[in-house]
C-alpha cells in the first residue's frame, strides 16, 4: 500500500488538498532559498489553482524567491499578470506587488512584455478584451524609458505580420495606445505602416490608433501637430476606403502632380531660329592673340628700287661686333 492511500485510509492523517499544497510551496520555497539561481516552475503551476489558500502561497513564495535571485521568471510570469485580475482582492494586491518588485530589476518587465502580451491574447486562454487591457495598463505604467517605448512600439509593429485573428490584431493596438507616447514612439509608428496599414478597416484595430494621434496632437507644438494631423488623415482614408483605393489615389495624384510641374528653362531646348538659349563652355574661353603684323597693303610703284638700295647698309654702318637682332622689314614713303 502506498503512503496516500495509508493517509487516506486513516482519518487522523487526512489534509485537505488545499493545505497540502501550500504546505509542499513553502516547502520549495524554504528548499529553493537556501540555493543557487535555477528555473524551477512549482509555484508557477499552481498560480492558477482554484483555491485561493493556494494561489496566495504560491504568488507569495515566488514574491520572496524572485526578489532573492533565486528563480528565474519566464515564460509563465504571464499567469502572475493574470493574478492582477483575481477576485480576492489580496491576491490582487500581491500581484501588483510582484511587479512593483519586479521593475526595480533593470529592463526587467521590458524584456518580459512581449511574451506576456502574446500569451494573454491567445484565442485558446479567451481572455476578454476589457481584462487585457486591465493587465496591460498596469504593466505599461513601468516603461518609462523612451528608448524601452520606442522598441516596443516597433516590436509591436512587427506582431501584426504574425498575428492571425482579427482578436489579436485588436490586442495588439490596444497595447500600443497605452504606452506613452512621445514623437520619437510617432516616427517609428510611422515607419512601421506597412505592418497595419492594411488591417486598419477593422474598428478595433482603427480605433485604438487614433486615440494616440488625439493624445499626440493635444501637446504637440504646431510643426509637430501638423505631421500628427497629416497622418491621421492618411489613417483615416484607408479606413474608410480601403488601403488599395487609397494607393490608387496617391499614384494618380503623383502623375498628375508630375503633368503639371512646369520644365524649368535650363531644361528647355533651344527654339530653332532664335540661336543658343545659354552659354557653352566655347563662350567662356578668351580668344588667343594674334602675333603676327598685319601686312602693308599701300604700294607705289615709283619707290620699289629705292626700297631695295634702303636695304643695303653702307661698310661704315655694318658693326664689327655681330650681334643677332631680328629686324623687320620698313617701308618708307617718299612725298
Amino acid at each position: 500500500m502506498t503512503v496516500d492511500k495509508k493517509m487516506q485510509s486513516n482519518p487522523a492523517v487526512q489534509i485537505p488538498h488545499h493545505e497540502r499544497e501550500s504546505n509542499l510551496l513553502q516547502g520549495d520555497g524554504n528548499y529553493l532559498s537556501d540555493g543557487e539561481n535555477i528555473s524551477f516552475p512549482g509555484p508557477l503551476m499552481r498560480l492558477c489553482d482554484e483555491n485561493v489558500s493556494v494561489r496566495l502561497t504560491a504568488i507569495t513564495v515566488l514574491t520572496q524567491l524572485v526578489l532573492k535571485d533565486v528563480m528565474k521568471v519566464k515564460g509563465q510570469v504571464s499567469e502572475v499578470a493574470a493574478l492582477l485580475l483575481d477576485p480576492e482582492p489580496h491576491i490582487d494586491n500581491l500581484g501588483v506587488n510582484f511587479f512593483n518588485e519586479l521593475a526595480a530589476k533593470d529592463n526587467a518587465i521590458y524584456n518580459l512584455l512581449p511574451d506576456i502580451i502574446s500569451r494573454l491574447s491567445d484565442p485558446e486562454r479567451g481572455m476578454k478584451e476589457e481584462d487585457f487591457s486591465t493587465v496591460m495598463k498596469q504593466l505599461f505604467s513601468y516603461i518609462t524609458k523612451e528608448r524601452q517605448m520606442e522598441s516596443l512600439v516597433e516590436k509591436l509593429c512587427q506582431r501584426f505580420r504574425t498575428a492571425k485573428t482579427e482578436r489579436q490584431w485588436a490586442d495588439i493596438a490596444v497595447s500600443l495606445s497605452l504606452l506613452s507616447m512621445c514623437e520619437r514612439g510617432f516616427k517609428k509608428l510611422q515607419e512601421c505602416w506597412e505592418c497595419y496599414s492594411d488591417k486598419l478597416t477593422e474598428d478595433a484595430v482603427y480605433q485604438p490608433l487614433l486615440s494616440i494621434l488625439a493624445k499626440l496632437r493635444r501637446r504637440a507644438e504646431p510643426q509637430f501637430k501638423a505631421q500628427v494631423e497629416e497622418f491621421e488623415k492618411k489613417l483615416t482614408a484607408v479606413h474608410t476606403k480601403g488601403l488599395e483605393d487609397v494607393e490608387n489615389e496617391e499614384r494618380e495624384q503623383q502623375l498628375e502632380k508630375q503633368k503639371n510641374t512646369p520644365v524649368p528653362k535650363s531644361a528647355r531646348r533651344p527654339t530653332r531660329g532664335r540661336g543658343k538659349s545659354q552659354m557653352d563652355d566655347s563662350d567662356l574661353v578668351t580668344p588667343k592673340t594674334s602675333h603676327a603684323r598685319p601686312k602693308t597693303v599701300i604700294t607705289f610703284s615709283s619707290d620699289e628700287e629705292e626700297e631695295e638700295e634702303d636695304a643695303v647698309m653702307a661698310e661704315s654702318e655694318t658693326p664689327k661686333v655681330t650681334t643677332p637682332i631680328s629686324r623687320t622689314r620698313r617701308t618708307h614713303l617718299h612725298h
